[in-house]
């Protein structure tokens, strides 16, 4: 009875237990999900993943479905999931599998921060992938049934909608254990229509992609996955991009020439499989072109290209690069004609192979370039070869020889060289070249004529960096010396070198330090001799351009003249400054070397020295240039004859060139001389004057606001000169005074005329197109006059002949003058009348009574200035002077 009741107990203890786990798990899903539904956003939060809600509106045994379910990031990004279904069984759940999942939308929005991070994240695993490649990577590959044994056995995704700036995408989704599918349109920011587009995987091995839009196939992608028992793997890939059409599509700001790619591969993979030796591989790849205007100059005409791999398993790799023969035109429209430039590449091919493991290559190849110009008879050609060298754990090597040569009209040009690269497996690398380039010029232009311009570009070149920092050894650049001549002129230049010491380059901003010499021989232009000359510069640029910074030291005419200047400028502000100093230089033509100088300037330099100094600013404003210079030149005891007319004894000069406040240039002068000569010296000169000039050089305004010099015992002053270049007339005056009489009778010593006395007077001056004319002054004698006496045997003959004439020379042997005054005129031609009138008397004749005497005189001026520089020996006495 006792062990009946226990055994009732217990049978009813089980029942109970029993029911209750019964009701606990029929309430297990409804527990769930009232805990998910609550618990979830903390969860997210606490995860750090964002801030989400979960809203599971059913949840059993069989079912589960999620009303919705919202994540938003803190880069703003947002998830949001709607209706969604998911079907199952106990018994499969326990197994990992599912029945049936479906749900109505997803919708992703995506920030430019996050879309950016999404591309960097696939480029790091493209480049690991790469990088797995090229080393031993064992791949095992499944077969293609066990692909689709998939968890879930159909997925059904009503809409995938992904929210970007610059891209829309609204997508469907079904998978099963037969097909994947991917289908819907996508829409970038720059097209006017969406792409279409259609992906799927079948279980039977074929592989599809399509994109289009409406009716036109962009793109299309086909291929074919056969496995065989052992596991080893067969894919033939077919592709077909129409590249011109998707330019279209994306409105390019150029115009891709290429009209189809079309991709034909054959692949072979073992089941388990070390990559790349083990990968079989055989490619084609077709670029057709069509005629397109690339840019709005460059049209391509046409030209395909062709790119086979080949790779056996276990045998090395296999790249050629073919060219048929490619076009290309560049036109410019010009004002007054269109200049065309057709571009030719003849048929070429480039080989490439590589070992089975990818850790060594080499490959060879050339290509020609031919440019000829229609408009101007020139033609270029260019021939670039390239050897390659790689090997994984050594350097990567290049050796690129290159011959361009250009023929325009008479020129032809030459240009021959090897360059050589280098790249570490640490990124350092270097471009080097033992001899450097040499470059030939043959040139003729009209009449002149000359040597062939050779030089010898970079020698010794050397270039080497990493990713940080880059560094360059000195370049240099050596012309030979060359002559260059015509029928009248002759051109001799010297050798020329040009040295550059580049920087440690980063970054950002460079300087740059280069040397340039060269030099003239001395040569001939028409009738003239050029000086020989050298200069030395040296050259500060930073790099981007923006300053220059340089020195220049220049020799002219056998050293004797030295200019040194400092130049500077700045290129984003637009202005800069020159200093200059000009130390003394002889002013000799023997000394400079130039002696045929003296016949063709018509001037003998005897002695004297100049020199000079100065500052030149400028900067750029209203679309010109403007300049504001400070300079000052000084001439030194200069003695000079010109033309054997005039000789220059001890002169100086000092002149000044300013532009105050950038208005009007002035030149400020002055001038001193012990003596200018043209047959009647002037003494003690002394002028100041300044000239005035307008920006434009459009017309000239002189001042000379001092003149004094003496002359035959007296003094001339111009107390003003002004001439204006606009004005056809120009006039002043000049006064005299206390000139001396017995100088001035003097003048023509064979005259044998004596008078004293001084004269005081002034002489209006008029400058015309033709010259300078006196059209009347007047002299006046000083009280108390002075005597006149002319007597010789020409006067008495003459007075024997005419008794009027004999009345004048009687009285003209011992005048004594209390009144003289002289009418002067003068003309262009160098016809000087003097009309003379005496009052006084001769105390021998007619018992000294007042008498007036008229005498008219003419002379030629010029004339009578060459017979007394003539008579003098002037020129000879001042030549013996200076020897």
């Amino acid at each position: 009875m006792r062990g009946r009741s226990i055994l009732t107990w217990l049978v009813g203890g089980v029942l109970i237990s029993t029911l209750t786990l019964l009701l606990l798990l029929a309430a297990l899903p409804h527990v769930l999900k009232s805990g998910l539904n609550q618990w979830t956003p903390a969860l997210l939060q606490q995860l750090d993943l964002g801030e989400g809600q979960l809203h599971i509106q059913h949840l059993s045994w069989r079912r589960l479905h999620l009303a919705s379910f919202s994540l938003q990031q803190s880069n703003s990004s947002q998830i949001e999931l709607h209706d969604l279904t998911l079907q199952y069984r106990v018994s499969e759940l326990i197994r990992g599998q599912l029945r049936r999942l479906e749900l109505a939308s997803i919708v992703m929005t995506l920030t430019d921060e996050q879309a950016e991070a999404l591309q960097q994240q696939a480029g790091a695993r493209a480049a690991q992938a790469s990088e797995q490649v090229v080393s031993d990577t064992r791949l095992h590959i499944p077969l293609l049934s066990t692909w689709f044994d998939f968890p879930i056995q159909h997925i059904d995704v009503q809409r995938i909608s992904l929210q970007h700036a610059q891209a829309q995408a609204n997508v469907q989704l079904q998978l099963d254990d037969q097909r994947w599918r991917l289908w819907g349109d996508v829409q970038l920011s720059q097209l006017d229509q969406p792409w279409q587009l259609e992906m799927q995987v079948q279980r039977h091995g074929e592989l599809l992609l399509m994109v289009s839009e409406q009716q036109q196939l962009l793109m299309q992608h086909y291929a074919t996955i056969r496995q065989n028992d052992a596991g080893e793997t067969h894919l033939h890939l077919q592709q077909q991009i129409d590249t011109h059409a998707i330019a279209q599509q994306l409105d390019l700001p150029f115009v891709l020439p290429i009209r189809t790619v079309r991709i034909d591969s054959q692949i072979q993979l073992l089941a388990d499989s070390l990559l790349p030796d083990d990968l079989a591989i055989s490619s084609q790849w077709q670029f057709s072109s069509q005629p397109t205007t690339v840019l709005d100059e460059l049209t391509w005409q046409q030209g395909d290209l062709q790119f086979i791999l080949h790779k056996a398993a276990h045998e090395p790799w296999y790249v050629q690069l073919y060219n048929s023969d490619l076009a290309l035109q560049w036109q410019q429209e010009e004002s007054e004609h269109n200049s065309i430039v057709q571009l030719q590449i003849p048929a070429s091919v480039l080989r490439l192979e590589c070992s089975a493991d990818i850790k060594q290559c080499h490959s060879q190849g050339a290509w020609t370039l031919h440019a000829q110009a229609e408009a101007q008879d020139s033609e270029a050609t260019i021939q670039l070869s390239q050897h390659l060298d790689w090997q994984q754990d050594s350097a990567l090597s290049v050796v690129l020889p290159l011959e361009i040569t250009a023929k325009m009209a008479q020129h032809h040009a030459q240009l021959t060289g090897e360059l050589i690269g280098l790249l570490s497996p640490n990124g350092e690398w270097q471009l080097s070249s033992i001899d450097g380039f040499a470059a030939r010029l043959n040139w003729h232009h009209d009449d002149w004529q000359g040597d062939a311009l050779t030089a010898q570009i970079a020698p010794a070149f050397y270039v080497r960096g990493d990713d940080l920092h880059h560094q360059i050894e000195p370049l240099t650049i050596d012309i030979a010396p060359f002559n260059v001549q015509q029928t009248d002129a002759q051109l001799h230049f010297a050798s020329t070198h040009l040295h550059c010491q580049p920087p440690l380059i980063n970054h950002q901003q460079q300087q740059w330090y280069c040397q340039l010499n060269g030099g003239f021989e001395q040569g001939q232009w028409q009738q003239w001799t050029l000086p020989d000359a050298q200069w030395h510069s040296d050259w500060q640029i930073a790099w981007p351009l923006k300053q220059v910074h340089a020195n220049l030291a220049l020799q002219v005419g056998q050293q004797q003249a030295q200019l040194r200047a400092r130049l500077q400028h700045d290129l984003e502000q637009q202005q800069g400054q020159l200093q200059w100093h000009l130390d003394d230089t002889p002013l000799h033509w023997q000394r400079l070397g130039l002696p045929s100088m003296a016949a063709l300037t018509r001037t003998q330099l005897l002695q004297g020295h100049m020199a000079g100094q100065g500052w030149i600013d400028w900067y750029y404003w209203q679309d010109a240039w403007q300049l504001k210079p400070d300079l000052m030149l000084r001439i030194d005891g200069l003695s000079a004859i010109y033309d054997n007319y005039l000789t220059l004894e001890n002169s100086n000069t000092l002149m000044s060139i300013r532009r105050p406040q950038y208005g009007d240039y002035r030149i400020d002068t002055q001038f001193t001389a012990e003596s200018l000569d043209p047959g009647i010296p002037l003494t003690h000169i002394l002028a100041r004057a300044q000239l005035t000039l307008p920006p434009d050089f459009s017309h000239a305004l002189l001042d000379v606001y001092e003149v004094n010099t003496q002359v035959l015992g007296g003094r001339v002053h111009a107390p003003h000169v002004r001439f204006d270049s606009r004005r056809d007339i120009n006039a002043f005056g000049i006064e005299l005074s206390n000139i001396q009489l017995s100088e001035l009778s003097q003048i023509e010593a064979a005259a044998d005329v004596h008078a004293t006395g001084s004269l005081d007077g002034m002489l209006p001056i008029v400058l015309t197109p033709d010259g300078p004319t006196v059209p009347g002054g007047n002299l006046f004698a000083r009280d108390p006059g002075g005597i006149v006496r002319y007597q010789t045997a020409t006067s008495a003959a003459l007075g024997d002949t005419d008794p009027t004439l004999n009345l004048a020379f009687q009285l003209l042997q011992d005048y004594r003058y209390q009144i003289l005054e002289t009418g002067v005129q003068y003309e262009p031609d160098g016809r000087l009348n003097l009309n003379l009138r005496f009052q006084g008397r001769n105390p021998g004749f007619f018992g000294g009574q007042a008498s007036h005497l008229n005498l008219n005189l003419e002379y030629n001026l010029l004339d009578l200035l060459e017979s007394l520089r003539i008579s003098q020996q002037l020129i000879e006495r001042v030549e013996q002077r200076y020897q």
